[in-house]
């Protein structure tokens, strides 16, 4: 089966929160042995809405705004892949069409049997 689960970012807003995102993470990679196809989506937070009411407050434009928005939103996804590590894909997705089907070995590379360098 595939799913599609939405992490609000607020789960890794404050350390009383991570211990629940462990647990929801132990789920997935249960369901994910399992032959199961799972996509996360990772929200941006508190931190993300903080950030960009800091923005306001310096004039940023919408433009800038979304970029920081974007940018801790990914922060947060790269918290969860490390967490799955090598049942993740290893890299934060930009956009449609991001992922690569074939992994590149990169010298050097901390993983080079999974990366997608």
């Amino acid at each position: 089966m595939r799913y599609i689960i939405k992490l609000s970012g607020s789960i890794l807003d404050s350390r009383e929160n991570l211990g629940e995102l462990g647990k929801i993470l132990n789920e997935i990679k249960i369901t994910a042995k399992n032959e199961n196809k799972i996509g996360l989506v990772v929200g941006g937070g508190r931190r993300s809405r903080e950030f960009i009411e800091a923005g306001r407050m310096f004039n940023l434009s919408e433009s800038e705004l979304d970029k920081i928005g974007i940018a801790l939103t990914r922060i947060n996804a790269m918290i969860v892949i490390g967490a799955l590590y090598d049942l993740a894909y290893p890299r934060v997705v930009k956009g449609r069409g991001g992922f690569r089907q074939e992994p590149r070995k990169i010298p050097g590379c901390f993983n080079a049997e999974k990366c997608f360098c």
